[in-house]
């Protein structure tokens, strides 16, 4: 049989390993960029529009101003806001853009709209297809 002390020692031990694990899977588990609502619906819409339009979500989030991936990433922008009322700090920071972007990008979406049926479609159809596949809301 061990001695008290050493029983102590072990249990303590053991006490702070397993405080520690847990607290690093409770900040995993609750983490607000990962768990959020925002996020789950941010990522969905991305994931949706970048197969309507045959681009990565890598490319989507990255910081490439092509226009064949700009205009889809403005897309993303404008469901997430105007559909799902996400704010645009929300939405700049998954894009790791500022909010002056995300509303630029908006407007640019509204005005395309406004001018073009062909691009309206277009963006309604995404709409639609977001609403199908995201059931979260």
């Amino acid at each position: 049989m061990l001695p008290n002390e050493q029983v102590n020692e072990i249990l303590n031990t053991a006490k702070q390993a397993i405080e520690k694990i847990l607290q690093k899977d409770i900040h995993i588990a609750i983490s607000e960029e990962y768990k959020s609502y925002d996020f789950i619906v941010m990522d969905s819409i991305t994931k949706i529009i970048a197969d309507y339009f045959k681009v990565s979500v890598k490319d989507l989030r990255s910081s490439s101003r092509y226009s064949h991936i700009a205009f889809p990433r403005q897309i993303c922008m404008y469901i997430a806001i105007e559909e799902y009322k996400l704010t645009t700090t929300k939405v700049a920071r998954y894009f790791k853009r500022n909010h002056a972007t995300v509303i630029y990008g908006t407007k640019n979406i509204k005005d395309l709209m406004d001018v073009y049926p062909l691009i309206c479609r277009q963006i309604n159809d995404c709409i639609q297809l977001c609403k199908v596949l995201i059931t979260l809301k």
